[in-house]
C-alpha cells in the first residue's frame, strides 16, 4: 500500500479533527503555570509506590514524566494549529470527494462555481486530465458566469477534482502538521509506556505475594 508523503488532509483531519488534539491549543500555557509554579508542582508528585521514593521530586523541581507529557502535549498543540490554519474548510468538513459533493452540490453559489472553475485552470490533475477537463472547463465557465443549464453530473466532476486538489495542498504545512503529531505521541507515550510496566509489575508483585 502506497502511503503519500507527507498524508494528505483527509487523513491528517481524523486527528486535527479530534476534540481532544483541538484542546491541546491551550496546554502550553496551562501547563507552564501549573507544572512550573514551584508551589503547585509539590502537589503533582506521582504515587511513591509506582515512581520509587528516591525518585520524589524536591521543592523546585518536575519529574521528567510530566515534563514529557507536557512537551508531548504542546507537540500536539503545534499540529492542531497548524491544522486550523492550513487545512482547507472542505477537507476539515468532509473526509472524501464523495461525501464532499452530496453534501455541498445542491447548495453551490455562483461565487463557489466560480472558485472551482479557477482552481481548475492551474489544478495539476485537471492537466493530466486535460481531454476532460476541457469540456469540463468551458461548461464551468458558462456556470460560473449565470448562463446556461447547470448539469449536476458535470458539476460534479469538477467537485471531485477540486476537493482532491485541495486534499494535496499545501506539502509544507502537511508535513510540519505530520511532523508535530507524530513528535506528540512519541513524547507522550514514552512516559504512559514506563507508568504501564511499573503498574503491572507491582500488580504481578501483589498476585506472587497473595499466592505466597
Amino acid at each position: 500500500m502506497n502511503i503519500p508523503i507527507p498524508p494528505p488532509w483527509s487523513t491528517l483531519r481524523s486527528i486535527g479533527n479530534s476534540p481532544i488534539v483541538k484542546l491541546t491549543i491551550v496546554i502550553p500555557v496551562i501547563g507552564y503555570l501549573i507544572l512550573f509554579n514551584q508551589t503547585l508542582s509539590q502537589h503533582l508528585t506521582l504515587v511513591h509506590e509506582i515512581f520509587g521514593k528516591h525518585e520524589s521530586p524536591s521543592s523546585g523541581t518536575v519529574s521528567w514524566r510530566l515534563i514529557f507529557l507536557y512537551l508531548g502535549l504542546c507537540a500536539f498543540a503545534a499540529g492542531s494549529g497548524l491544522f486550523a490554519i492550513f487545512c482547507p474548510r472542505e477537507l476539515k468538513k468532509y473526509g472524501s470527494a464523495t461525501e464532499y459533493i452530496g453534501g455541498e452540490i445542491d447548495h453551490l453559489s455562483i461565487l463557489e462555481l466560480r472558485q472551482i472553475s479557477n482552481q481548475l485552470q492551474t489544478s495539476p490533475i485537471a492537466k493530466r486530465l486535460k481531454q476532460h477537463t476541457d469540456s469540463l472547463l468551458e461548461r464551468y465557465s458558462h456556470f460560473a458566469g449565470g448562463a446556461g443549464q447547470r448539469d449536476g453530473e458535470i458539476e460534479a466532476d469538477g467537485m471531485t477534482i477540486y476537493f482532491r486538489d485541495l486534499d494535496k495542498s499545501t506539502p509544507a504545512a502537511r508535513a510540519a502538521t505530520t511532523f508535530f503529531f507524530i513528535l506528540g505521541a512519541c513524547l507522550t507515550a514514552v512516559p504512559t509506556v514506563e507508568v504501564f510496566f511499573r503498574v503491572s509489575n507491582i500488580a504481578l508483585q501483589q498476585v506472587i505475594s497473595l499466592i505466597d
